[in-house]
């Protein structure tokens, strides 16, 4: 299972706040899988670490991941939104950690 650690800028420290300005940015960047995933990502506390569950991530979507068509929809979603966000600066992936990221809700310059 791929685990996130969730940076974003206080907005009251909330849950689904996204600055404006970010979501703007992210709209004009990414492929509509990736706008799915950092929607999903964003909707979470600055700080926060989980582990993305496929199933929730379904539901979340409104689509029912017990159908063995749609599971395999929502796979190939993360998995390219993964790919998206990672290309554009969203997703980075930690050092020595396999299926570990850090979620920025602002794209991060390329090194």
């Amino acid at each position: 299972m791929k685990q996130f650690k969730i940076k974003k800028a206080p907005l009251n420290n909330q849950f689904t706040g996204i600055q404006t300005k970010a979501l703007g940015e992210a709209v004009g960047n990414l492929k509509f899988c990736g706008l799915k995933l950092y929607l999903y990502l964003s909707s979470n506390k600055d700080g926060m670490i989980w582990t993305l569950n496929p199933s929730v991530f379904a539901e979340w979507l409104g689509i029912d991941y017990s159908n063995a068509s749609q599971a395999r929809s929502v796979r190939k979603i993360i998995s390219d939104g993964i790919e998206d966000l990672t290309n554009n600066g969203y997703l980075q992936l930690v050092e020595n950690e396999e299926e570990k990221y850090t979620f920025s809700e602002q794209k991060v310059p390329k090194s």
